[in-house]
């Protein structure tokens, strides 16, 4: 479903409480931005063995999300880039940076955060990566530990990050 015309939320953080809680591997990334994985063949700055390192976006500001609620109906939501540097500010305050899931299902310990950076400038390192994303976007670069996971996102059943959290929306005016 693609209408413009849907109303459009922002989502917002109200207190401590709220926040990025978890992200999950999953299959269809609401933000539509799948992530790229390491191996021998993939890129020949990895060449020398297999990393078993996925890197990707996991929020992209002012970026509109298809979302469907009994409440609100079909609509938008988004992340303003200061919303994302209060979310990230208050994953990093409570120190969450393992806290990995699977579609949103089951809860994993199979994943291990090796970095995760919020890109400030034009010369950021997720270019390297393939990545033309706007100043504000929060990429993760994570070490897969599991066999049965990285052989999921190698056959393409696993392909993008999508972050689990706590949040309110308020109604925007813009589009």
């Amino acid at each position: 479903m693609e209408d413009k015309d849907l109303p459009l939320y922002d989502i917002t953080l109200e207190d401590f409480e709220q926040g990025m809680y978890k992200i999950s591997l999953v299959d269809k990334p609401a933000i539509e931005e799948n992530f790229i994985y390491f191996s021998k063949q993939s890129i020949e700055m990895f060449a020398s063995d297999e990393k078993r390192e996925v890197v990707g976006p996991i929020m992209i500001p002012n970026k509109q999300i298809l979302r469907q609620s009994a409440e609100h109906g079909f609509y938008y939501v988004r992340f303003t880039e200061e919303t994302i540097r209060d979310i990230m500010y208050n994953y990093s305050k409570k120190g969450l940076f393992n806290a990995f899931g699977i579609n949103h299902d089951y809860d994993t310990e199979d994943v291990v955060m090796l970095e995760v950076w919020m890109k400030e400038s034009e010369n950021d390192k997720s270019k390297d990566y393939g990545y033309e994303l706007p100043n504000g976007t929060v990429f993760v670069k994570a070490k897969i530990e599991s066999d049965e996971l990285f052989s999921a996102i190698k056959e393409g059943e696993i392909n993008g990050f999508s972050i689990e959290i706590k949040a309110d929306i308020k109604p925007t005016n813009n589009k």
